[in-house]
């Protein structure tokens, strides 16, 4: 992944060819770095365990799931391999290949941890055989976007 680099952010040394990172590009990077390489289906298998369904529709299907590990409630998404869009990345000194929607979701909340982003956080991916598998934070209580508007509908009314 390439930064532009203003002219503040030069390096201080002739030397040093290496341009400084912001704090915020750094942990982009990072976080890119984290999702580069998908997990495989052996490797899903052993770490979660997937429940109800909670929708789906163009999109795939979502289940409710938990990370095995530490029981964290998680969002298992199921992507038909066909209906994903690639994008290739350069990230650290490699070139990688990885679904957009991974890609949206890190810049969006670049930080994997439950609860610290706006945004729903992508933990990890995997790829397996005709699909792509996104794992994401399940926040409790949480509604989806059609409920969320309906709600505020009805609040603006009583108000």
């Amino acid at each position: 992944m390439e930064f532009e680099t203003s002219e503040a952010k030069k390096p201080r040394c002739s030397r040093d060819k290496t341009p400084k990172l912001s704090r915020k590009e750094r942990r982009l990077m990072s976080a890119m770095e984290r999702v580069a390489k998908p997990g495989d289906g052996t490797d899903f298998k052993r770490k979660y365990q997937e429940h109800d369904k909670l929708g789906s529709g163009g999109f795939g299907s979502v289940f409710a799931g938990v990370r095995i590990a530490d029981m964290l409630p998680v969002a298992i998404k199921h992507i038909r391999r066909k209906s994903v869009d690639f994008v290739s990345q350069i990230i650290g000194d490699e070139l990688y290949t990885i679904p957009y929607e991974v890609l949206l979701m890190t810049k969006a909340a670049p930080d994997a941890e439950i609860g610290l982003n706006p945004s729903v956080s992508l933990l990890e991916w995997f790829s397996v055989k005709d699909e792509i598998i996104l794992i994401m934070e399940r926040p409790f209580p949480a509604l989806n976007f059609y409920e969320y508007v309906s709600d505020m509908r009805r609040f603006q009314k009583d108000v």
